[in-house]
């Protein structure tokens, strides 16, 4: 059967990828490919041929959805990888990876939005509401402390009428200890009396089974130079920089490909500032150099190297010093 472009940009079934993987003859998802053969150069995009068949790459921690492959829920999405180049040298950065549907990548792993649970097979469900069927806990609204009912086998807050239940987002509250329904969860009774996001977090509405509803999302922080840290995926700087790491004595630092710190704004409103290259070091363009030590990035003998600019020179110690006028 002939294929071309016309058609199929004509049918919106097909992602970017399916539309020129077939157009080099490359096989869809789910086809039979030969195993034994180059594999690279059978499946489409993103795919890998696993077990006569067209797969997503490393299958035990992805899943196909809508045409690609995404990282399932509970599986790592950050992964650091390094760039050697013959003209700027060795980068490190960090690469986010798509998660499945409702979940984000948050702290190097994928994790369901509120009001979803993390199925067996790796996707995000919606929670069910008070009254519906369930098998275990991780089924019901946690956002209104539900959990599922041993003996009934349905979503409950600990009573048949729901009173224990948590409330929602606007809904009337009082602090008034004798008032035992308290707000959802990651929300508290704000000062005009109604449920409110805490500092941390903001107010999405997430597709119910029936119908929108509120839950409280925090909100994605990064530590930047010198701030406390766990993991590298913690540390971020301005403009995305994916040079920082977090040390040994758990604070975000400039990495061995850009080791020096610049308190240089890369973006509007940016905080962090940024890690950058020392004088000599490989770089892509000026911002991999310090501005503030007066360098820019410049070809030397077929290498880009940051280097002083015109009108400075390099001094003993690797700093670059204005030239002296003539007078």
């Amino acid at each position: 059967m002939s294929f071309s472009l016309t058609q199929a940009y004509q049918n919106f079934s097909f992602t970017y990828e399916e539309i020129f993987g077939q157009l080099l003859g490359r096989l869809r998802y789910g086809d039979q490919c030969n195993s034994s053969a180059r594999a690279e150069n059978q499946c489409q995009f993103g795919f890998g041929c696993y077990n006569e068949s067209c797969q997503c790459h490393n299958p035990e921690v992805s899943t196909y959805h809508n045409g690609k492959c995404l990282i399932k829920a509970g599986e790592r999405c950050m992964f650091k990888y390094f760039n050697y180049n013959s003209l700027t040298g060795s980068q490190v950065f960090l690469r986010e990876e798509k998660c499945v549907e409702n979940s984000i990548c948050e702290r190097g792993l994928c994790s369901c939005l509120p009001g979803f649970y993390k199925t067996g097979n790796g996707t995000c469900m919606n929670t069910r509401w008070f009254g519906a069927p369930c098998d275990s806990d991780l089924e019901c609204d946690s956002e209104l402390y539900m959990s599922c009912n041993a003996s009934t086998k349905v979503c409950d807050c600990g009573s048949a009428s729901g009173s224990g239940c948590g409330l929602r987002i606007y809904s009337p509250c009082s602090d008034d200890i004798a008032d035992s329904r308290k707000c959802q969860k990651n929300s508290h009774c704000g000062e005009e009396d109604r449920c409110e996001c805490d500092s941390d977090y903001f107010i999405n509405f997430v597709q119910g089974d029936i119908m929108f509803r509120p839950v409280c999302q925090r909100r994605r922080f990064y530590s930047y130079f010198n701030e406390t840290c766990e993991t590298d995926d913690d540390c971020h700087g301005d403009d995305n920089n994916y040079a920082l790491i977090c040390n040994a004595e758990r604070k975000c630092d400039c990495s061995g490909s850009r080791p020096v710190f610049s308190s240089r704004k890369r973006s509007v409103g940016g905080r962090g500032g940024v890690c950058v290259q020392v004088l000599g070091g490989g770089c892509w363009n000026d911002v991999d150099c310090d501005e503030n030590e007066n360098m820019e990035c410049k070809a030397v003998e077929r290498l880009r190297k940051c280097t002083c600019k015109d009108t400075y020179f390099e001094t003993a110690d690797g700093k670059c010093e204005p030239v002296a006028e003539n007078k």
